[in-house]
């Protein structure tokens, strides 16, 4: 297969030599990248129309100049004077765009892109110099951005999960790099919704977080001190350094961040067997964490066609929960035991990462090559006392360490043909966890197990554009490798051999003002490694729960079509999935009442997605209202029955950013999510208010921001299962209502232009 695709690339290169086409690189007048603009060919006999494209996201364009010996180009983006040139070469080399600007009461103000645009299969924001650049941090800009919400802390696309997500090419490990990231840095986000074969095969959605760059050289910091109330304080205290002199560019973060949380699970455990056993648990934690991060990394131009770069980064956590829970067991209705119990849980991790990447081009060949390296060390141990009317009094003891280690490598080959690219890759993952699992009463078994994991993947993408047309197709294939052992006896059962292609497609074009898109691709969701994890893990006496070393991979395919006009978007998808890893409740033999959780492969699902989001802007008042519905076909057998999770799942949101004098913004935000079923989970009703207020002073040198999430305290998780014999409906409460004041003052500083993309990506997120 991969010397069949690498004939295939070498055939087309001559495609592309011969092939009379015109490219350069837009950039304005700080030497950044002017993504998206429009490129226009005519005729410089009689000014026809010949052909026309786009800017990418490096400023670069290729257009098929159809064998014309001279010809004239228009370059115009929004925000910034049209230029026309007169070319007879193949290379216009760099290409100024001056910005313009007119004047209205002494005050200039400069023409800017519309806040949301549909580019091919993604839609793109623009954040920079809008009132989101000011709202806080990455985290906070997301949740604002049409079709993605926040979840326990978690970022998700409607109707796709949690995404993979970019900043500057380089993958998003943790929240924690959200949360470190100025809103006031980025430039723009960019949610792709069906993701090509550039991408690893699990990837269900991908957001691209774009930053700006540093505007002149020197040394420039930026420190900045959150402080945050909700029942307890929380902090994060964060300093960037930045020292730039010509190519040669240093950077550096210290990070630290404390957090004290507490939370109440209200829980009802329902079996039924001879015995209907109910199972009534409160159970209320208090955590406390304290997280440090260390970053230092390099970037550096060799010159005009080739840059390297690597960075080093190490964390160091703590967390301390301490939990009280009672409990009420009731047979058939009547009281069956009631006991107490205390824990106290010490975990520790501390995991380090590297990253090297190269940059080059030679002619018309770029190449862009990654490599990464990840361990980590965490260890949990626990002790939980339980004091019991019918059971004897006992303490468990348990102490979990797990060991993982990565390094990834990929490198893209991307070469202009005809009117468009040709991108072939190859990417390569070697991963290990350890999991080591031990108990002192000896209450639940000993265990050592470990993964070993090799993934080889390679790629052939083609886009091109026919006029007002664009189109891209691409084929991946995925070779991987996965070793499960027991105490280092490697398990001939439970390890497996996986082959898979997986092709994409999309399409898009213009119709007057309406954009238009329409995409496939197919894409697999391998198990975490906590869900592959054969070790056994206690709640409580009647609550267990455990891996499965012998899951499948979940395969999906999906159809989406995107819509935009002006200040509406839409988007329909429809996802078949296959293997769905599900929680359900395995039965202990002669306990019935005990609830042994764990996960398992289910055949189907069908899910249809249907969004769209307006966002007219009307003065100083820009509001937003996104509309969403979720539905999806499922069923599952619940007391001998075959029980529907059919119902559908609805989203609101209205945003609201308003302009004020004094360079003050006001954020107000509501969203409600509706019940609905999510595989064989019933969902309540969710919603919630946010308030931001931000002012800058001294030059937008210093920033002041006051933010309050869920004013009302409304926001609460109340999940309900049902599986099998088993049904578990929860309570989640949860200290959502928050205040914090966030102070930032920067000097000669904006966010490095880091180039590395990483690799091994979705395994990082595996771990």
């Amino acid at each position: 297969m991969k010397s069949i695709i690498l004939i295939f690339f070498f055939l087309l290169l001559p495609m592309g030599l011969y092939s009379q086409y015109i490219s350069g690189n837009i950039i304005d007048k700080n030497g950044q990248a002017i993504e998206y603009a429009n490129v226009i060919l005519f005729s410089a006999q009689d000014s026809t129309f010949i052909n026309g494209t786009v800017s990418d996201t490096a400023g670069y364009f290729n257009i098929y100049a159809f064998g014309l010996d001279t010809s004239i180009i228009k370059i115009s983006s929004i925000g910034y004077a049209d230029k026309w040139l007169e070319c007879n070469t193949e290379d216009m080399g760099v290409i100024q765009l001056i910005q313009s600007s007119y004047t209205l009461n002494d005050v200039i103000i400069k023409g800017n892109r519309p806040s949301s645009q549909l580019k091919n299969n993604a839609l793109i924001t623009n954040i920079e110099n809008s009132s989101l650049s000011k709202i806080g941090t990455a985290k906070d800009v997301l949740g604002k951005i049409p079709g993605l919400f926040e979840k326990d802390g978690t970022i998700e696309v409607f109707g796709k999960g949690t995404p993979l997500i970019y900043i500057n090419g380089k993958k998003v490990r943790n929240n924690d790099e959200l949360n470190r990231l100025s809103s006031e840095n980025i430039k723009n986000i960019e949610v792709i919704t069906n993701p090509g074969a550039k991408y690893d095969a699990s990837a269900n959605s991908v957001i691209r977080i774009k930053t700006k760059k540093q505007l002149q050289d020197g040394f420039g910091f930026n420190i900045s001190s959150k402080n945050q109330y909700d029942y307890y304080y929380s902090g994060r205290q964060q300093l960037e350094l930045n020292f730039q002199k010509k190519d040669l560019e240093l950077f550096g973060i210290l990070s630290i961040n404390a957090e004290k949380k507490r939370y109440t699970i209200n829980a009802q455990q329902q079996t039924a067997s001879d015995t209907l056993w109910n199972l009534y648990t409160n159970n209320r934690k208090c955590s406390k964490d304290r997280m440090y991060m260390g970053k230092i990394g390099f970037n550096y131009l060799l010159n005009e066609n080739h840059a390297i770069g690597a960075y080093y980064q190490i964390e160091h956590s703590v967390q301390n929960e301490r939990s009280l829970t009672s409990s009420h067991v009731f047979a058939n209705g009547n009281v069956y035991d009631q006991w107490n119990s205390s824990g106290l849980s010490k975990a520790k991790g501390s995991p380090n990462e590297a990253n090297f990447y190269y940059i080059g081009q030679f002619n018309k060949l770029n190449i862009d090559f990654n490599a990464d390296y990840l361990r980590s060390k965490i260890t949990n141990n626990q002790e939980q006392q339980e004091v019991s009317e019918n059971y004897e009094s006992r303490t468990i003891t348990t102490s979990n360490q797990n060991n993982n280690s990565l390094f990834a490598a990929k490198a893209i080959l991307t070469y202009p043909v005809a009117n468009g690219e040709i991108s072939i890759g190859e990417e390569y993952t070697n991963t290990s966890r350890t999991n080591i699992f031990q108990n002192t009463e000896s209450i639940l078994p000993n265990s050592n197990n470990k993964i070993k994991e090799n993934n080889w993947g390679t790629f052939i993408d083609f886009s091109n554009q026919l006029g007002k047309v664009s189109f891209n197709l691409g084929l991946r294939y995925e070779h991987a490798t996965s070793d499960y052992f027991v105490y280092e006896r490697k398990q001939d059962s439970q390890s497996k051999v996986y082959d898979n292609l997986f092709p994409s497609f999309s399409i898009s074009m213009p119709i007057g003002n309406t954009k238009l898109s329409l995409s496939y691709n197919s894409k697999i969701k391998r198990p975490g490694y906590n869900q592959l994890d054969g070790n056994t893990y206690y709640t409580n006496r009647f609550h267990y729960l455990k891996g499965n070393p012998l899951l499948k991979p979940s395969k999906q395919q999906s159809i989406t079509a995107l819509l935009s006009y002006k200040w509406f978007y839409f988007m329909a998808n429809y996802q078949h999935t296959k293997n769905i890893i599900m929680y359900i409740n395995q039965e202990v033999p002669n306990n019935p009442k005990i609830a042994f959780v764990t996960y398992e492969n289910y055949p189907k699902s069908d899910n249809l997605t249907l969004f769209c989001s307006f966002s007219p802007s009307i003065k100083w008042w820009h509001p937003k209202l996104n509309l969403g519905l979720l539905k999806q076909w499922f069923r599952s057998e619940y007391l001998n029955e075959t029980k529907h999770f059919n119902h559908p799942i609805s989203l609101v949101q209205f945003h609201n950013s308003f302009t004020l004098p004094f360079q003050t913004f006001l954020q107000l935000d509501g969203s409600f999510q509706g019940k609905g079923n999510n595989q064989n989970m019933e969902l309540n009703n969710q919603w919630k208010f946010d308030l931001n207020i931000s002012k800058s002073f001294f030059n937008n040198r210093l920033d002041i921001i006051i933010d309050c999430k869920d004013i009302f305290d409304t926001y609460q998780f109340k999940p309900n299962l049902y599986n099998g014999n088993l049904s578990i409906k929860q309570e989640n409460i949860l200290d959502s209502r928050s205040y914090s004041v966030t102070v930032k003052y920067k000097f000669n500083h904006a966010k490095n232009k880091y180039k590395g993309n990483g690799a091994g990506n979705t395994e990082k997120n595996r771990l």
